[in-house]
């Protein structure tokens, strides 16, 4: 199998700032909010990158560690072995779909503010 450590650690990095720029409550100002709005749609871009090379590094990974039959091995110890190799992947890939999920529910959150602030202005 590939070593995908290269990735992984860069993945890793974005995600310390990122999770850390998640932790600051949303804005009331207009013009702050809109800066975090921005800095959110950039997060998911990149998020929406990461994501598909860790989907394809999950894919090229299940197909390359799934054991061979082998004589005396049965099915149930190929998924493990298998498992064992997967599961940090699929871990990343889940942290990562996590985290889209999330910075979704911001995004529309800080819309909401957004709105409610524009109404707030003309009434």
């Amino acid at each position: 199998m590939k070593d995908y450590k290269i990735l992984f650690e860069t993945i890793n990095k974005w995600l310390e700032k990122v999770m850390k720029d998640m932790e600051m409550p949303l804005s009331g100002e207009p013009e702050t909010l809109i800066r975090q709005m921005t800095t959110i749609e950039a997060y998911s871009a990149t998020l929406t990158y990461y994501l598909e090379e860790v989907n394809q590094v999950v894919a090229e990974a299940r197909d390359e560690t799934y054991p061979a039959k082998e004589p005396g091995v049965t099915s149930r110890q190929r998924e493990l072995k298998a498992g064992a190799v997967m599961a940090p992947l699929e871990k990343v890939q889940g942290l990562l779909e996590g985290l889209k999920n999330d910075l979704k529910q911001k995004l529309i959150v800080a819309e909401a503010i957004l709105g409610y602030r524009k109404v707030e202005r003309k009434g």
